[in-house]
């Protein structure tokens, strides 16, 4: 069976043994995994599913640091929504098979931004969203996490190179580089790691291998977590 998908994913998407054996190789791990620890704390980080591509959703009130600023970005917003990728192939989306092939080779990054008045939740439903409790210490390393990646500009402000959807979406500068072992999956799930919870970025291939351990995070088995010190409040700068 695992003989005829890796068949088929090469007809599909090409890419040779090299990439069907990596992403074989990151579906073994991936399920391999023990059971993970599970998340605490009185704030929230939103996983998001938007299909071959995840974001990560930061409540504004969370936002602190240099990234406060975009509560004034996007005044009123409840959340505000941080997505990764190539900056070539996320402002110019691919027009065929060949441009998606090309997709994953190195190449300079953005890092999207969209705020929304409502939660993920609400926006999206259950189905295509996550949402996980972390600590006080997981709000400061997660906003500490993304704020690393925007470098800023002469004003002081991440660097904004696009705009898209009338404005809705931002995209600015990423420090980093897009490349294939760091895409816009795996560096949600670096992020999900930093705000301390038990996640593998490691290898990161597909949405699924993120929304799947964000679900197994709130599973039925972590649904009572272990009381946490912490308490909602006001959050120190990191």
């Amino acid at each position: 069976m695992t003989g005829g998908w890796a068949a088929r994913f090469r007809r599909t998407f090409g890419g040779g043994r090299a990439v069907t054996a990596f992403v074989l190789a990151s579906l073994w791990l991936a399920g391999c995994a023990g059971r993970p620890a599970c998340p605490q704390g009185p704030y929230r980080v939103y996983v998001i599913d938007r299909g071959w591509h995840t974001e990560i959703g930061v409540p504004a009130d969370e936002l602190q640091g240099p990234l406060a600023w975009f509560r004034t970005v996007y005044p009123g917003a409840r959340v505000v929504i941080f997505g990764y990728g190539k900056r070539t192939f996320i402002l110019s989306p691919a027009r065929g098979l060949a441009e998606y092939v090309l997709g994953p080779f190195p190449g300079p990054a953005v890092v999207q931004t969209m705020g929304i008045k409502v939660t993920p939740l609400e926006a999206w439903g259950a189905h295509d969203v996550v949402a996980l409790p972390i600590t006080a210490k997981g709000v400061n390393a997660l906003n500490a996490a993304i704020a690393a990646d925007l470098p800023t500009g002469r004003d002081g402000h991440p660097t904004l190179v696009a705009k898209k959807f009338g404005g809705a979406s931002l995209f600015y500068v990423a420090r980093s580089a897009y490349g294939p072992v760091h895409t816009c999956n795996s560096w949600s799930a670096s992020l999900l790691k930093a705000a301390g919870l038990d996640v593998s970025d490691w290898p990161i291939a597909f949405a699924g291998q993120v929304m799947g351990q964000a679900r197994a995070l709130s599973g039925a088995r972590c649904r009572a977590p272990a009381p946490s010190a912490d308490v909602p409040g006001p959050l120190s700068a990191y």
